[in-house]
């Protein structure tokens, strides 16, 4: 992943009213409280964007389990959820 430590417009939110924005280390996460949305992308290693995570094979157990998602994604889990 690559880290630029200025901030930068994120176009894909351009359309919504973020009231809040959480960053990590390799995730971030946003709140839109008028639309009751909540967006993250970043690395999702086990899920924890809120986002499915497909399961390696047991063959390919040794292989990296790391998926990113690279532009912000509803998480379809909170849609609708009143979020603060």
């Amino acid at each position: 992943m690559i880290r630029d430590p200025l901030p930068q417009k994120v176009i894909a939110l351009e359309n919504y009213f973020i009231s809040k924005v959480v960053c990590g280390t390799d995730q971030t996460y946003s709140i839109s409280e008028e639309e009751k949305l909540c967006f993250s992308w970043g690395c999702n290693q086990h899920a924890k964007l809120g986002h499915s995570y497909k399961r390696q094979s047991p063959e390919k157990i040794g292989q990296s389990t790391i998926q990113i998602v690279k532009q912000p994604t509803s998480i379809s889990g909170l849609e609708g959820a009143e979020i603060t």
